[in-house]
């Protein structure tokens, strides 16, 4: 059996220990390795089998926020195509471009910036593009529009031309 000279007092009274343990066990110091670290401070016997996963721990504290990412690239505008469904680019989603009779249909939506009309167009109805901010322009002139409804553009700052067909036949109250 191999001894170390220690300098601690504690690390050798743990040795010994370990040692006396080892004895009281029926072990024997030659199938047990035991080591002292650098400092002299601390006895390891060999590692025992790995136990059960202990319990979850608390959460901890919310991080700081992160920087916002990159702007994303632009999309498509959604469209009314020529069969009454609203087209993203090239794909019809098969919605129709409808509301209760149309009222409201882009009200305030802010984020629409351009919209391309259908050739069977024949009415736009009470407020359909009331507070859309964004829109500068609307051309209906390839349509068949024949009314507009009230206030089908109030509130629209940005309006700079309108192109309507002749076969317009009213515009409503503050549609403009």
């Amino acid at each position: 059996m191999k001894t170390r000279k220690s300098n601690s007092t504690s690390s050798a009274v743990a040795f010994a220990a370990a040692v006396l343990a080892v004895g009281a066990i029926g072990a024997t110091a030659t199938n047990i390795v035991y080591s002292i670290n650098s400092n002299n401070t601390s006895l390891a016997g060999p590692q025992g089998e790995k136990g059960e996963p202990g319990s979850q721990g608390p959460n901890g504290d919310t991080g700081e926020k992160g920087d916002n990412g990159e702007t994303g690239a632009d999309g498509s505008t959604p469209y009314i195509g020529a069969n009454g469904d609203w087209w993203i680019g090239d794909k019809d989603t098969g919605v129709k471009a409808e509301g209760k009779d149309g009222e409201k249909a882009f009200y305030s939506a802010i984020s629409l910036t351009e919209v391309n009309f259908p050739s069977t167009l024949k009415r736009i109805d009470k407020s359909a593009f009331e507070a859309t901010e964004k829109l500068d322009h609307f051309d209906f002139s390839n349509t068949k529009l024949e009314d507009i409804g009230d206030y089908a553009f109030k509130s629209n700052t940005l309006i700079t031309s309108l192109s309507f067909p002749k076969s317009l036949n009213s515009i409503g109250k503050s549609a403009v």
